[in-house]
Order: C-alpha cells, then sequence, then structure tokens
C-alpha cells in the first residue's frame, strides 16, 4: 500500500499524527524543503510525533526515502478537474499547477469535440487551395494568431497579418478571390470586423470565422465556423479558456497543413535550414 492510500485511512491515527497528514495533504509541496524538525514545526507537534508517523508510513526507511516516495505519489495524481474559478487566497502552487493544468486538458477535449475531424478536414482544404491567407482581428487575438500563422509560412503558405486597424481595411479592400481570410473574435460582435467581413464577402473571399457562438454576427457571416471555447465571467487570471481553445484549433491546422503537405513542407525546411546554415558561418 503506498503513502496515500495509507493516508485514506486517516481515522486509524492518533491525533497528533492527524495534524501532520492534514499539513502534508493541504501543502505537499512543502514537504521536498522540509527537515523532521520543520516538520513538526509547522505541523504543531513533535519531531517523535513525525518520526513515528514516517516509519509507519514508509516501513522504516528514513524520512529522505519518505520525503521522495510522498513527492513522486503527489505529482503522479489525476488532475482533480478542479476550475480555476476555484482559485483563492488558501491555494498553494501545488493546487494551482492541477487547476490550470485540468482546465487546459478540459478546454482542448471539449474543443476537439466540437471541431471534429470534419471540420477541420474543411477547414484546412479552403487553406490549401488559397492563393494566400490573411487574418483580421484585433489586440490579444492578433499576438496569440501571429506567431501560428508565421508558422504556416514556414509551410509554404502566402500568409498576411497587419497589426493596425487601417492596414487590415486596406487589405479586405485588395483581397483577392478565394483568399482565406481567418477571423478571430471573443464576442462575435466586433463592429470593425463586420465590415470588414462585408468588404471580403464583395471580394468573393472564404472566411473563417472562429469564435465562441455560431449564432453571433461573425459566426453567420462565416463560410466556415470553428467554435473556440470560453468560459466568459468565470476565469480570475485572464481568458485561459478561450485561449487554449484557440492554440489547440490552431495547432491541429498546422500539423494537418504539415501532414498532407509532408514532403513539400520537409523540402522547404530543409532548405531553410541549409541556407540559415550558411549565413552564420
Amino acid at each position: 500500500m503506498n503513502i496515500l492510500e495509507q493516508l485514506k485511512q486517516i481515522d486509524i491515527f492518533s491525533d497528533a499524527e492527524q495534524h501532520i497528514i492534514h499539513y502534508l495533504l493541504n501543502f505537499p509541496e512543502d514537504i521536498i524543503n522540509l527537515s523532521i524538525k520543520d516538520l513538526a514545526r509547522v505541523s504543531h507537534t513533535s519531531t517523535s510525533t513525525v518520526t513515528r508517523l514516517v516509519n509507519k508510513l514508509n516501513n522504516n526507511k528514513g524520512f529522505s526515502h519518505f520525503k521522495a516516495s510522498f513527492f513522486s505519489e503527489i505529482n503522479n495524481l489525476p488532475l482533480s478537474g478542479k476550475s480555476i474559478s476555484n482559485i483563492s487566497g488558501n491555494d498553494t502552487a501545488f493546487s494551482i499547477l492541477n487547476k490550470v493544468a485540468a482546465q487546459q486538458i478540459d478546454t482542448i477535449q471539449k474543443t476537439r469535440q466540437a471541431m471534429g475531424h470534419v471540420m477541420i478536414s474543411k477547414v484546412f482544404t479552403i487553406l490549401n487551395n488559397s492563393p494566400q491567407i490573411v487574418f483580421f482581428g484585433f489586440d490579444d487575438n492578433l499576438h496569440m494568431v501571429k506567431y501560428h500563422l508565421f508558422r504556416l509560412m514556414t509551410l509554404g503558405k502566402q500568409v498576411i497579418i497587419h497589426d493596425s486597424t487601417n492596414a487590415q481595411f486596406y487589405q479586405a479592400l485588395i483581397t483577392q478571390k478565394d483568399t482565406a481570410a481567418i477571423i478571430v473574435s471573443k464576442t462575435g460582435e466586433n463592429r470593425r470586423l463586420l465590415e470588414m467581413v462585408d468588404i471580403l464577402k464583395a471580394r468573393k473571399a472564404k472566411i473563417i470565422v472562429m469564435t465562441p457562438d455560431q449564432q453571433s454576427s461573425l459566426g453567420k457571416s462565416a463560410s466556415e465556423w470553428i467554435q473556440i471555447i470560453d468560459a466568459p465571467d468565470n476565469e480570475p487570471v485572464g481568458n485561459i479558456t478561450f485561449d487554449t481553445s484557440l492554440q489547440y484549433v490552431l495547432n491541429a491546422i498546422l500539423s494537418l497543413s504539415y501532414s498532407k503537405n509532408h514532403e513539400k513542407n520537409k523540402s522547404l525546411l530543409d532548405t531553410y535550414s541549409k541556407l540559415w546554415e550558411k549565413s552564420i558561418y
């Protein structure tokens, strides 16, 4: 029986030992830096009580072995699934790591289910057959997407992305027919993006909208709509759900693009690597 399984049977331990157990379970990341004396102090017990408990839990293998075993078991626990909306002043570094990881895993699973292989295949076909790919969006969305679109360029696609609103309007006005226009919006109601969509439709561009709600104004305007999972008003530290969902979608598109054009992409990357090596010597 491992250490954590023994700790579940907390009623078989003395009151003093239970104080130590409560501390270990509430502040598991602290154990790695504590001595027996330290653990006794923070749990308001004695060194003899700590030693006795450790020997019970760890077959008399010593405190260092106990710490390593306990910490290993804690790190390999399944994620709790608790949302980051439950963050409080009592959270430890360990609990924050678990909550953020659980939130991101849950978001990726929901995004995968919402998107599905049929939708990503449709979007890939549009991107693959388009003469160029143009992005429209602002603020955080712009900065998140920029990196991924640069990676599309390394896979041989002609990609255009502008920071300024004016430049994006001008780009919409000169967009070629069948260009893939990627639009990202958290609300789906951005007035400037809606004006650009009207221009893009007149230019006969293929409009790929990534936003949480298909019934939003931008969602309804899309040639293809991809749902970006959102958790409005529930996240205390930014838009982790939306950001995670968007990056997962973009990474999936990039991976599919690389896979479907594997030999061509590999050749391009090899050529770039050789040119880069020449330029630094």
